[in-house]
């Protein structure tokens, strides 16, 4: 027994080709090159028999040591090669192991501080396995250059110009040293900390920076978390991914908390200032599967937020508490549904509701939704809405109660002006008007992109009877309108059109003045059989002729009246319709009326004037006694009259 020690000073990496085994040279001769091998030693175990007077030599276990630098290491094209590697070397023939100890070298323009190189297995064709431990450190974009080629495949949309950053990482790579070596076969971990770092697009066109990043790569899962400033505002978040995602429940997760204020809304394309005003925290979850779908889960507090809707006269003061949660349905991108749309803000309630959107051209429009319920103050609905490509908003709600009355300030602003609206309504209640409701309406309204009406229909109970109202173009095309009201009084008092009438039945009949197209209307309305009760224009009226008995009746059981007839000419005119009476008359036994003028709701204003006739039926009476009632009364229909007039403003004119 016994051993032979080789040693050689000085080898060219290029010269090993001759003398090492074949059978793992691309391991050891063609994945290395361009280095230069100092010290290197073999200890060769060896044992002779001497065999009918001749010795038979045979080896034994072969161990060896070497150094080397300015070697170039590719052991998996096309991830970049390892560059001017410097370090030391064994090899054990026992174990088939080749060991490398890397003390400095270059990966790109990133600078490794050391590595461990095993290469196990490696004589024996296809069994061997390699072994990677590297810790390097270098700018951000080399790491993103190398990372998006195989096996590791990260590959990001950061845009690299603008791009900033250091990272110190420590990385293993493990694979089968075997030619038709698959991805699935390569197992990497990865841990490391990006430093300084600015990374411009992360978020459509906004930049993130800040200080420190953690990230890591176990097996199949990628993984980046820290807290950093987006577009200069505080952010947290945790992106994962699978390298290979098939069989995996999702393939990207992206998890984030900021606070959204209204630049960073109008930056996203969303201006909030409509309805939102304040710091509105939110935290973001984005799940991306296969196919181009993704799913967001979103939750938005509003406690620290000004939540305003100015149609439904509703304010969430900021500290009030309030949220937001749902879910977004999202392909290659683009929004496609939110779904358990949920909401709670003060006396505003939404509960699990659903919004659908369309792609037109660049943008993204909603085009339809259901709301299972809205509950504002006493309003509490349920609904659906579609918006067709060409505008057209159909809504139909329905449910218990419905405050109509925010709708009905022309003061305000609707926030379809510019839609053409189709309006279905179906509730047990509806307030109309203050401390006034329908009862049991339904209600179908066609209104254009001016906010004008071209088709109304409303079938009610208001008070003691049946409310029937129909604004609709007739077989000829022209618009007609007609209301019947089996309680004039309610009917009124229900729309805050006249609060002082008691009963009475109402027929009011108009159609188009000029035709098919207009709408300026031209009719008339007759109410019968009703009361007038604490009216304060007419007991002014009354009281300037000091009829003190008509009065008490007037400010006690009421005023009757058998008829109240006018005719009438409705003309449309932005900001307010103006209303022109002509013969208007009223019939009773303690006193009558005519009046001509006009109520201009552009300006508030009233400008009636008339003849009050006080004990009407006498006066009439007298009136029509032949030859002697034209005589008495001069041609007039009363004995007894005087003129009055009313200007101002129409809820207080001066009258004269």
């Amino acid at each position: 027994d016994g051993h032979a020690n080789f040693t050689m000073d000085h080898l060219r990496q290029a010269d090993i080709s001759s003398v090492w085994p074949p059978a793992s040279q691309k391991w050891i001769v063609e994945n290395l090159s361009a280095g230069i091998f100092s010290d290197v030693h073999a200890l060769v175990k060896m044992q002779g028999k001497k065999i009918q007077n001749r010795w038979q030599i045979e080896l034994g276990n072969i161990t060896s040591g070497f150094q080397f630098e300015n070697m170039t290491v590719n052991y998996r094209a096309p991830l970049a090669p390892m560059t001017e590697a410097k370090g030391k070397g064994s090899f054990d023939l026992s174990s088939e192991t080749l060991r490398i100890a890397v003390e400095s070298a270059k990966l790109l323009d990133m600078q490794i501080a050391k590595a461990d190189v095993r290469l196990v297995d490696i004589i024996e064709a296809g069994k061997g396995k390699v072994d990677i431990e590297a810790t390097l450190s270098g700018p951000l974009k080399s790491v993103l250059d190398y990372v998006k080629n195989e096996p590791i495949n990260i590959n990001t949309d950061i845009d690299q110009k603008g791009l900033q950053g250091q990272v110190d990482l420590r990385a293993n790579i493990f694979f089968p040293a075997r030619a038709d070596l698959k991805m699935e076969d390569v197992r990497v971990n990865v841990n490391g900390e990006m430093h300084d770092f600015v990374l411009p697009g992360v978020l459509k066109d906004m930049t993130l920076t800040g200080e420190t990043l953690e990230f890591c790569v176990m097996g199949n899962l990628f993984k980046v978390s820290g807290s950093g400033k987006l577009e200069n505002r505080d952010i947290e978040f945790d992106y994962r991914e699978f390298l290979n995602s098939k069989g995996q429940e999702y393939s990207h997760k992206f998890k984030v908390s900021l606070v959204m204020d209204h630049d960073l809304g109008e930056r996203k394309g969303m201006d909030l200032s409509k309805f939102l005003d304040g710091p509105i925290p939110i935290n973001l979850t984005i799940t991306k599967y296969g196919g181009g779908k993704s799913i967001a889960n979103l939750e938005i507090d509003l406690e620290q937020a000004r939540l305003f809707f100015d149609l439904f006269d509703y304010e969430k003061k900021p500290g009030d508490a309030g949220s937001v949660t749902l879910n977004a349905v999202l392909h290659n991108g683009n929004l496609k549904e939110i779904r358990e749309l949920k909401g709670r803000a003060g006396n505003l309630l939404i509960e699990s509701s659903m919004l659908t959107f369309r792609q037109k051209g660049m943008e993204t429009e909603i085009s339809s939704g259901e709301i299972s319920r809205f509950a504002l103050n006493e309003t509490v609905v349920g609904g659906k809405f579609d918006v067709a490509e060409d505008g057209q908003l159909d809504v139909i709600l329905e449910g218990p109660f419905l405050d109509f009355l925010p709708f009905m300030n022309k003061e305000k602003e609707s926030p379809h002006a510019n839609l053409p609206l189709r309006l279905s309504i179906a509730v047990d209640r509806m307030r109309t008007a203050e401390n006034e409701t329908i009862q049991s309406p339904k209600i179908f309204a066609d209104i254009d992109r001016q906010g004008v009406f071209n088709h109304l229909e409303v079938d009610a109970i208001a008070g003691q009877g049946n409310l029937r109202l129909r604004y609709k173009p007739d077989e000829s095309g022209q618009r007609v309108f007609s209301l019947e009201a089996e309680d004039a009084g309610a009917a009124l008092r229900a729309f805050a059109i006249y609060d002082h009438i008691v009963g009475g039945k109402m027929v009011i009949s108009g159609e188009s003045l000029r035709g098919m197209y207009d709408r300026d209307l031209q009719g008339t309305a007759e109410i019968s059989d009703f009361k007038v009760v604490n009216a304060p224009i007419l007991a002014r009226l009354v009281g300037a002729l000091s009829l003190t008995g008509v009065l008490q009746h007037l400010n006690n059981d009421g005023l009757a009246f058998s008829k109240l007839e006018t005719k009438f000419d409705w003309i449309y005119q932005p900001g307010g319709n103006l209303l022109v009476l002509n013969e208007g008359r009223t019939s009773g036994n303690e006193l009558g009326l005519t009046f001509v003028g006009t109520f201009d709701k552009a300006i508030d204003t009233v400008d009636i004037s008339g003849t009050i006739i006080p004990f009407a039926s006498i006066n009439k009476a007298i009136g029509n006694i032949p030859l002697i009632g034209d005589i008495i009364t001069k041609n007039t229909d009363s004995l007894i009259a005087a003129t009055y007039s009313l200007e101002g403003p129409a809820q207080k004119p001066v009258t004269f």
